[in-house]
């Protein structure tokens, strides 16, 4: 598959965070209300952070992703997964204006986040400039996995210990037993 420079933007947030503020508090055997507020902060970033760290939308959510040609070989890798539909495919052509290209001259595999070139079918000629190439798609499930849960819980539990501390490295360090849950949802992405 081609890796052509790309951006990732994410254009529509989840309506809902996979993990509820009651639900994180029982893992940090938190009884109070004190820390509501942080801890639901601290749930949105472990998400953002687990989508980062495994490439996966863990709720439905929008993403734009750009390029800056279409690729030689027929196929664009959707970079967030997994990938529920494509809204739409645009790209600037040789005059300078922004066209859609047809749905019908293209198919997405959403099992492996790929949009492949139909048959007998080319990619449109472009400009000459970056960001030439617009994918809008829909990624994410409805509901999250426990794993994926719990990889959460387990970086809520390491951010709301170390709030503050002494030194730079345990922050930026994230626990072991988040790395090998983030291997288990997306092999080879921790060492």
């Amino acid at each position: 598959m081609s890796m052509l420079p790309y951006s990732l933007t994410r254009s529509v947030d989840p309506t809902s965070e996979p993990l509820t503020t009651a639900d994180a508090k029982t893992h940090l055997r938190v009884s109070g209300s004190d820390d509501d507020s942080y801890i639901d902060i601290l749930i949105e970033i472990a998400r953002r952070q687990l989508e980062n760290d495994s490439r996966k939308a863990i709720i439905t959510q929008t993403w734009v992703q750009k390029h800056h040609a279409f690729p030689t070989d027929g196929v664009i890798e959707l970079r967030m997964t997994p990938v529920a539909s494509v809204s739409s495919i645009q790209y600037v052509d040789i005059n300078g204006d922004t066209q859609t290209f047809s749905s019908g001259d293209y198919t997405v595999d959403t099992s492996r986040g790929v949009v492949w070139l139909g048959y007998q079918k080319e990619w449109p000629n472009t400009r000459d400039h970056s960001d030439v190439l617009t994918i809008t798609y829909v990624a994410g499930a409805s509901a999250a996995t426990q794993t994926q849960k719990h990889a959460m819980r387990f970086l809520i539990a390491h951010w709301y210990e170390n709030r503050s501390p002494a030194e730079l490295k345990p922050f930026f360090e994230t626990p072991l037993g988040y790395q090998v849950l983030v291997s288990q949802i997306h092999p080879g992405s921790y060492p």
